[in-house]
């Protein structure tokens, strides 16, 4: 069995190479792309210096995440009725977003990491991914529901029918106040991370309108999230860039963009996981 699953990571590992590969070369070949991303990499430093409040700003909305993401975590290993400690979510997550990070298995490597009973962990990972979903969700069609009315008040009613199946078969313990906590938690999420998004788009002095910004933070969330195979590829990026690029926009200062946002949300939180325990749970 371990020989298996070696060989399953290496698989995937060789998977992920070559969709990299593959997206980046399509990217390459556009239009003086390459000219232009080495121009503006060149010249990085000065642009931070000039925006520095934006470059803050993003730091700030990170932290606020990460905030975010421990107390829904706590509040997720409660209505489990798992008795954890602040100082053992702290670790838990670190270790999550960390696994997340740099396993082949992307999104699902957490089962492996929540509990040592599977099952158990499936369970408080689904709890999670569901709660996650619901408001990212629901973030996503109150902001694009007066550029697509129709095709969203349709999205909005399985999204009704969906809450409800939750509720009333995985959620049953919790009334619809507390449910909508957890939702609300979520939103808030998916809005602060959308806010680091703008952040790092207009870092980089971006020509594009809000609406423009939210469909291209759109397709970088759900291929992130849509496979785990093609977590950490590139892909996520570089689709979010043609489709800058399809826009008539400079896609060269977008790709650097959700880069530097990449860079941000997805390796800067491991940091934690390198501090010592005392700080972390300092104030516990």
């Amino acid at each position: 069995m371990q020989k298996e699953n070696k060989i399953l990571k290496n698989l995937l590992i060789l998977e992920n190479v070559l969709i990299s590969l593959i997206v980046f070369y399509f990217l390459f070949k556009l239009e003086k792309f390459t000219y232009n991303l080495i121009f503006y990499l060149k010249n990085i430093i000065p642009v931070f210096i000039e925006n520095i409040y934006l470059v803050i700003l993003s730091l700030l909305s990170l932290l606020l995440m990460i905030l975010l993401h421990i107390i829904l975590w706590f509040d997720i290993f409660k209505i489990n009725k798992e008795g954890k400690t602040l100082e053992e979510i702290v670790k838990i997550y670190f270790k999550i977003h960390t696994k997340r990070t740099f396993s082949p298995l992307g999104p699902v490597s957490p089962l492996l990491n929540i509990d040592s009973d599977f099952k158990k962990s499936l369970l408080i990972y689904f709890h999670y991914s569901a709660i996650i979903f619901l408001g990212s969700t629901l973030f996503f069609l109150c902001f694009l529901l007066y550029r697509f009315p129709l095709f969203l008040i349709l999205s909005l009613l399985f999204y009704i029918i969906i809450f409800l199946v939750l509720k009333e078969f995985f959620f049953k313990t919790l009334n619809f106040s507390e449910l909508m906590k957890l939702i609300f938690i979520s939103i808030l999420l998916e809005f602060i991370s959308f806010i680091s998004f703008i952040c790092s788009v207009y870092i980089f002095k971006n020509n594009l309108d809000i609406s423009t910004v939210l469909i291209g933070y759109l397709i970088w969330v759900l291929i992130s999230t849509l496979s785990p195979f093609l977590y950490g590829t590139g892909a996520s990026e570089s689709l979010a860039t043609l489709f800058i690029y399809y826009s008539g926009r400079d896609p060269s200062l977008f790709l650097i963009s959700v880069l530097y946002y990449r860079i941000l949300t997805t390796y800067l939180p491991i940091i934690g996981s390198l501090l010592p325990e005392n700080i972390l749970t300092k104030n516990n």
